[in-house]
């Protein structure tokens, strides 16, 4: 994620979470173990939380397939943390805010 290309927006119109992309077959399950989903999201909660507020509806919907998730929503998380670097210009700043 160090080297890669910024996203546009965290989602965009079209983008689509469903049931029907989580895990469907063994193969699938054993695949999306290695997959650090629960630690990505806790980071994007955090980063909503404290700076992102722009991030707060993408980050709610992969927060709903933390247990059952599937590569689709893998990839979104992903283009979520591809966008922040992008818009660090739209970071609530507290220091100057409470001067």
């Amino acid at each position: 994620m160090k080297d890669c290309s910024p996203s546009v927006a965290p989602i965009v119109k079209g983008d689509r979470f469903n049931l029907n992309q989580c895990q469907k077959n063994e193969f699938e399950r054993e695949q999306m173990k290695n997959i650090p989903y629960a630690y990505a999201i806790r980071s994007l909660m955090y980063a909503q939380v404290c700076t992102r507020p722009d991030i707060a509806f993408v980050v709610g919907m992969l927060g709903r397939y933390q247990s059952d998730l599937g590569l689709d929503h893998w990839r979104a998380a992903k283009k979520v943390m591809r966008y922040l670097p992008k818009t660090t210009c739209l970071c609530i700043d507290g220091w100057t805010t409470w001067k």
